[in-house]
């Protein structure tokens, strides 16, 4: 009854994790693999069972994804730096429609405002890049 003493019980567990962390590394995306090179995290898992396992799924898996092998799948929506406070798009409690209303376009003039930035910059980086593939 190795199965049901603790040290089966145990080896079972770590069997487990190190099958999940194997199967997730093979079926992860090459490029949403973090800090190593995904052949770099294959042989670690595969020669190094638990603590390969344990560092795949502390610094190697991509983060915010869902817990299915390989998935790329992200849980939610990672917020950025500029993103406002949850308590400032929930509506104020006592205050008339109109202010709501203006409170709203503002917030909508601002993100505007922001994406017209990055689409600036992005696009001076493309003629940076083309300048520098032609020079």
């Amino acid at each position: 009854m190795l199965l049901f003493d603790a040290g089966g019980i145990f080896f079972v567990a770590l069997l487990g994790l190190w099958l999940y962390c194997l199967f997730d590394v093979i079926g992860t995306d090459e490029s949403l693999c973090r800090n190593l090179p995904k052949m770099v995290w294959l042989l670690l898992v595969l020669f190094l069972p638990d603590a390969g396992a344990l560092a795949w799924l502390i610094m190697g898996r991509p983060r915010n994804t869902t817990w299915e092998p390989g998935s790329s799948v992200y849980r939610a929506a990672p917020r950025g730096v500029d993103a406002e406070p949850e308590h400032l798009l929930r509506p104020t409690e006592g205050v008339s429609d109109v202010v709501s209303e203006r409170e709203e376009l503002a917030r909508l003039r601002v993100r505007e405002e922001q994406l017209r930035r990055r689409e600036k910059e992005l696009r001076e980086r493309e003629e940076e890049f083309r300048r520098r593939l032609e020079g």
